[in-house]
């Protein structure tokens, strides 16, 4: 728990400072999966897109891929 006040703003523990390092790695680590995801999404989409394909149909595919890949790589 912080110290209330200004002037002591160093009362911070090292194992609080262990546990802070943890918890940002795994945000850090759910954020490179999402990244994977849209990158992948991103080139079937560039792949599949092309004059005359409906954008329904486009629309419809990438959300199947997302989803595939999403619980794929167990982003919620």
């Amino acid at each position: 728990m912080d110290h209330p006040g200004d002037f002591n703003t160093k009362r911070v523990t090292n194992a609080e400072y262990r546990e802070k390092d943890k918890l940002h790695m795994s945000q850090v680590n759910d954020l490179r999966k999402a990244a994977e995801c849209h990158r992948q999404v991103r080139k079937m989409a560039q792949a599949y897109m092309r004059p005359g394909v409906k954008l329904i149909d486009i629309c419809q595919r990438i959300e199947e891929t997302n989803k595939r890949l999403v619980e794929a790589n167990g982003i919620v």
